[in-house]
């Protein structure tokens, strides 16, 4: 997980005697890097979530650091830090209004610190968290892959991380809604998560595996759990994010040897999430699907399912009709032939021949209960398939 703004300058605020003037609503930021920036077009300079150090050597008149500020916060500023002296010898009230309206915390470094020396020792503790969070990485990603390896467990309870604590995995899928830069938009769409996560003050990891983004929530409570999947939904509203997300939510249970289990199953949920055109789905909301997740050989899926429908699906082959169409709406409205009806955009009595066409393939009756729920499973079962087989 990357550090946030106020991780970052605690450390450096006793040494350098670092002072906030603006901004407070922003500390939980996270930052990707620091630069420092004395450049007449600073946008070109940084990347997302930078922290950026200047001095303000290029001042030229009093409207000048706004304009700075604000070809920065293009950007996407993480946070500015500004040493007084002889460019820049007062923070303009303009300045700090617009840092305070845009939540950019804004610091002051001294005249008589270096700031090549306090972007060095922010260097070393952004470089000493990634080393830490790689290993972190690693060994998350180790264990809900595989739960083979009780080295693994050692290594994070040397970081803290325990094995009897509460570990949540979450997965998200996306795609891009734009034709911007679709890595831009992910790496965009990332630092929110992380700020999300950030305002709910618990510890997290994040990684990538193949498509997915995948976050091992740690010791979060089920409120927590359900703050963050709100937040996450809210999300696909954000038209600035330019990115539809599908998140699958997985099982938060105290232990780290079950959330190798619990990750297959966050896996299998949000595949679910994107077939269903879920934003947020968790595992509890699976309902009879969680059956089939624990089904290891699909192929036992696969059979019922054909068996359950082969008379239909190989008569809608042969005649070129839509009668597995016509039983899936069936269902979708709880059987009821007058909406069917109106959904299709035809006479009941038209629907009502189609039922009894299927009862003479079937040997079957529509009304009989036993036969409703087999046939429900099994295009339950179709859509379980159909998700898994999303890429």
């Amino acid at each position: 997980m990357a550090m946030t703004v106020g991780e970052i300058l605690s450390k450096a605020i006793f040494i350098y005697n670092i002072r906030q003037v603006a901004g407070n609503q922003g500390m939980n930021k996270p930052v990707s890097w620091v630069s420092i920036v004395e450049d007449d077009d600073p946008k070109k300079m940084i990347y997302s979530n930078e922290m950026v150090l200047t001095s303000g050597m290029k001042n030229t008149d009093e409207h000048w650091l706004l304009h700075f500020v604000q070809s920065l916060n293009r950007n996407g500023l993480a946070a500015l830090l500004i040493r007084i002296g002889k460019m820049i010898t007062i923070i303009p009230n303009e300045v700090l209004e617009y840092c305070n309206d845009n939540n950019i915390p804004t610091y002051i470094i001294p005249e008589k610190y270096l700031m090549v020396d306090v972007f060095k020792d922010i260097i070393h503790i952004l470089i000493a968290n990634e080393n830490v969070e790689n290993d972190l990485i690693t060994a998350f990603k180790s264990i809900t892959l595989s739960n083979e390896n009780p080295y693994l467990i050692d290594t994070l309870s040397v970081y803290g991380y325990h094995e009897n604590d509460c570990y949540c995995p979450v997965l998200l899928t996306f795609h891009s809604v734009s034709t911007v830069d679709f890595d831009a938009s992910i790496e965009k769409l990332c630092f929110h998560i992380e700020m999300i996560l950030n305002s709910i003050k618990k510890t997290y990891v994040v990684y990538r595996f193949k498509q997915y983004l995948c976050i091992v929530l740690i010791n979060f409570s089920d409120d927590n759990i359900l703050d963050f999947s709100k937040q996450l939904n809210q999300s696909n509203a954000d038209d600035s994010l330019q990115t539809i997300i599908n998140v699958g939510i997985g099982k938060n249970q105290k232990n780290i040897k079950k959330l190798h289990h619990n990750f297959e199953k966050a896996l299998l949920t949000v595949q679910l999430a994107r077939y269903l055109q879920r934003s947020v789905l968790s595992y509890e909301e699976c309902g009879i699907y969680k059956i089939f997740m624990e089904v290891n050989d699909t192929s036992i899926l696969e059979y019922y399912y054909h068996e359950m429908l082969f008379p239909i699906l190989e008569y809608d082959r042969i005649h070129k009709t839509d009668l597995v169409n016509f039983l899936t709406i069936y269902f979708q409205y709880d059987c009821n032939v007058q909406h069917v009806s109106d959904h299709l955009f035809i006479h009941r009595n038209t629907a009502n021949n189609k039922l009894r066409k299927i009862e003479q393939l079937t040997g079957c009756f529509v009304n009989d209960s036993d036969w409703r729920a087999n046939f429900h499973m099994a295009f339950k079962i179709k859509e379980y398939l159909d998700a898994q087989s999303l890429q």
